[in-house]
């Protein structure tokens, strides 16, 4: 009778030195956890330190506000390991701005308080008006934290503890923002949506005046 080839031996000495690599890794994996979650998940692998990988969490301004800035960066910190945020800088979007999406439970930190009537979106740091001088999209503050510059009040605190911040930007809109109506895109039924047409010039305009 002719082997196999492709099944493998469970008793061999290469399976069982697998099985027992496994289950010392398992066990590894799960002390460290039980001691400080996610803090040495990266060190399994290759003897490398948790801050030669990237441990990222997007975060929205509302967190920041509701919980203040150092007391979420020490919860970051002490319970994921985290040292990358993406901050929701731009976004009418409700996804990733926002208290929670309506109809959804509230974590367990933060205002339990629904926001669905504060909410307004749009861009969380403060626009130079300079980049916007050839778009119609140059009122887009938003306006739920008065002057609030959420970069700025971010990004000083989270350098010193050595957290990398990027600015998060998505592009949903609200259909009252003023010239959203100007750009909208249109289908090919000669209807506008509810999207902005990409090759709309002033669509162009705004976005490289975002991320100038």
């Amino acid at each position: 009778m002719k082997k196999n080839k492709s099944s493998i031996n469970e008793s061999s000495p290469a399976s069982l030195t697998s099985r027992r690599t496994f289950l010392r890794d398992s066990a590894v994996l799960a002390a460290l956890t039980t001691a400080h979650p996610f803090s040495g998940l990266a060190s399994l692998h290759e003897g490398k330190q948790p801050s030669a990988r990237m441990i990222g969490i997007q975060i929205g301004a509302v967190s920041f506000v509701d919980e203040g800035v150092e007391n979420v960066l020490d919860n970051i910190q002490k319970l994921g390991g985290v040292n990358t945020i993406f901050l929701t800088t731009f976004t009418y979007g409700r996804g990733l701005s926002g208290r929670q999406i309506p109809g959804h439970p509230f974590p367990d930190h933060g205002s339990q308080e629904s926001d669905e009537k504060t909410f307004h979106g749009g861009n969380y740091a403060i626009p130079n008006p300079e980049y916007y001088l050839n778009t119609v999209l140059n009122n887009t503050r938003a306006t739920e934290f008065g002057d609030l510059d959420i970069v700025a009040t971010v990004l000083p605190a989270a350098k010193k503890r050595g957290i990398k911040v990027f600015c998060s930007v998505e592009d949903q809109w609200r259909p009252d923002v003023p010239g959203v109506s100007d750009c909208a895109e249109i289908d090919l039924y000669g209807r506008k949506t509810n999207s902005l047409c990409l090759f709309h010039p002033d669509v162009r305009s705004f976005w490289t005046g975002l991320v100038t």
